[in-house]
């Protein structure tokens, strides 16, 4: 018995141990993900405060906004989230000149111009807002952002990563007992065989069927939760944790190609200096 008590032990050691290490990982995943998307989105927001701060708003006609409210609800099939952005532009007397007609309106006037600060909008929700002075400097510009939309998309795309491993991980533990249940089974067998007579972790089912015990169910089991996995839900996940990376990534390419100089064609200087020689014979 002092067997069967040291297996079981060690199962539980296993498991434990297992659950802490996929524990930690979540946690490590959920940190490195919480940097990367306060990076992305905090860049995000200075370059369109950058932008909105070099318009000249001094010759903002009057209808302005009514007409950009209308463009922007001509616009079909935009899938917008109220909570991803939002701005306003304020005058130097803290009167809101223009807004994006969404969470923008319900700025509070507070320009500590050239840094984030944390700010109450619409009565209980935290946002992330810059401000910055426009390049006039008449104007105030503020862009912020939802802190509760930032914690949302850390912890979708941590769950995305986390639940393949809580599959695999379920599928270790499976293994674990499978796997010293039967290192374990002859000597359990033997006392069984001695003391009553019968093996007790056999089942028998009065059908015409294999004999088998807990661990070979619990095998069986989850090879067939994981093939379920594999075979419905793992591309799923994949697509969604990849279509979620392209729209994290910021959009740097097109500015890279215009910065980029044009490569001088290999040739072009040689027959240049050959046609002047030519020319000078």
């Amino acid at each position: 018995m002092n067997k069967l008590s040291l297996r079981l032990r060690l199962i539980v050691w296993f498991i434990g141990i297992s659950c802490v290490v996929w524990l930690a990982a979540g946690v490590l995943s959920w940190k490195e993900t919480k940097e990367k998307v306060d990076e992305f989105f905090d860049t995000y927001q200075m370059a369109l405060a950058r932008q909105l701060a070099g318009a000249d708003w001094s010759g903002l006609a009057a209808g302005a906004q009514k007409i950009t409210d209308r463009m922007i609800e001509n616009v079909h099939n935009a899938d917008d989230e109220d909570e991803a952005i939002g701005f306003a532009v304020f005058d130097r007397d803290g009167r809101l000149v223009f807004h994006d007609n969404e969470n923008g309106k319900d700025f509070g006037f507070l320009p500590a111009t050239g840094s984030f600060i944390r700010q109450i909008v619409d009565g209980d929700d935290e946002w992330r807002i810059v401000w910055l002075q426009s390049a006039d400097g008449k104007f105030y510009i503020a862009v912020g952002q939802e802190e509760e939309y930032r914690a949302d998309v850390v912890w979708d795309m941590t769950e995305e990563f986390m639940i393949p491993w809580a599959a695999g991980l379920f599928v270790l533990m499976v293994m674990i007992v499978a796997v010293l249940t039967r290192e374990f089974r002859p000597l359990g067998n033997l006392i069984d065989r001695a003391f009553l007579g019968y093996v007790r972790d056999f089942i028998y089912v009065n059908i015409p069927f294999a004999t088998f015990n807990v661990a070979d169910a619990c095998l069986v089991v989850g090879t067939v939760l994981m093939g379920i996995y594999i075979l419905f839900f793992h591309e799923r996940f994949m697509k969604k944790s990849a279509q979620q990376e392209e729209q994290a990534a910021p959009e740097t390419d097109a500015k890279e190609g215009e910065a980029a100089e044009p490569e001088e064609k290999p040739g072009t200087r040689e027959e240049e200096d050959n046609g002047q020689a030519d020319a000078k014979v």
